[in-house]
């Protein structure tokens, strides 16, 4: 979990767990706190939703224990933290808790998957020891009232099937924009089918509620919502058109390639979110109006160059991506290609 330096509790309040009731109490209370805050009321009880997962598997469980609701601040953002503690018998295999429908006595089970798809950042820790317990810790920061300054100047598009033996597409990809940001990525699920159709939706969900964190962030929390699944490969490209700036993480082969000039420090680390994951490397580089990138999975091959697959100098990101598709898709693997053409001259 990667905490601010400047971070600091600016209220705590602590419930004893040690009944079913208890949980009810801990929903209301961080639903009260969410919305003092400033969250909506669909996040507020998102959160008290977290509350009473954490609560209900302190109670059953771990026989009781501790959580404490906090508000934070840290870079001039505000949030919720939310602490459990107890002093059962730990989690055996933190991956495995993190899994969907996991849930097994003296561990938080089910919770674990629900807690990090709703939360920002989580951390949990179980010392050795028979009476050791388990700690977790998990904020939520809220998004603050923005007043965008310079509107996205990119054609975005992107262009994606399935292997022609399946029906369902194991590739995903996600093209969110906010403020002054856009966030762009490929996914590809592992093998074919709807193992890897679920594995990619599954990463895709999480990315999606979690745009504006940096991308080591996301990755992090995209890996636990993925243990369970076959597991993924993904780029993500976060640009900044204030600062004009482009942020890359890739784990896997997922493959990159920039027009304009050398662009280096890219780096792509092997790896599988949701399984052997290295931790993405992440780097900021400057982007120039008129650079194009394209994200493409391993379905595409990758003997192309520019003028393959431009028709004329001011094609569309979605003309170039469906080129691309057509002309250097593998019929025997899903494949997904998506552009981002900067329109500003």
């Amino acid at each position: 979990m990667s905490r601010p330096d400047d971070l600091v509790v600016t209220t705590e309040t602590d419930i004893d767990i040690s009944e079913s009731a208890d949980a009810t109490r801990a929903q209301h209370t961080v639903e009260q706190t969410a919305a003092e805050i400033g969250f909506e009321d669909d996040i507020s009880s998102e959160l008290g939703l977290v509350a009473t997962e954490l609560a209900t598997n302190l109670d059953k469980h771990a026989g009781g224990g501790t959580l404490s609701i906090k508000t934070i601040a840290a870079d001039s953002q505000t949030g919720i933290r939310l602490e459990s503690e107890d002093s059962g018998p730990g989690i055996q295999d933190i991956e495995a808790a993190f899994t969907t429908g996991s849930s097994t006595a003296g561990s938080l089970g089910l919770g674990l998957s629900i807690v990090n798809q709703t939360m920002d950042e989580l951390e949990v820790t179980t010392p050795e020891g028979p009476e050791a317990g388990t700690r977790l810790v998990a904020d939520r920061w809220l998004i603050p009232e923005y007043e965008t300054t310079k509107p996205n100047p990119a054609s975005i598009g992107a262009a994606s099937r399935a292997i022609s033996t399946e029906q369902v597409n194991g590739d995903a990809f996600i093209a969110k924009t906010w403020n002054d940001k856009t966030l762009v990525g490929v996914i590809d699920g592992l093998g074919h089918g709807s193992r890897a159709h679920k594995a990619a939706t599954t990463a895709r969900s999480y990315v999606e509620s979690h745009v504006e964190r940096p991308l080591a962030s996301i990755f992090r929390g995209a890996d636990r919502a993925c243990k369970g699944t076959r597991g993924v490969v993904m780029a993500l490209a976060k640009f900044d058109w204030r600062e004009h700036t482009l942020t890359f993480a890739n784990i896997g082969n997922i493959n990159v390639k920039l027009s304009g000039p050398e662009w280096t420090g890219l780096i792509v680390r092997r790896g599988v979110v949701g399984g052997n994951n290295p931790g993405a490397s992440v780097v900021t580089r400057e982007w120039d109006p008129g650079f194009t990138m394209v994200l493409y999975s391993d379905g595409i091959s990758t003997r192309w160059d520019w003028d393959d697959i431009r028709d004329g100098g001011d094609d569309p990101a979605g003309a170039i991506a469906n080129r691309l598709l057509k002309q250097y898709g593998k019929s025997e693997d899903d494949a997904t290609a998506l552009v981002v053409t900067d329109t500003n001259d």
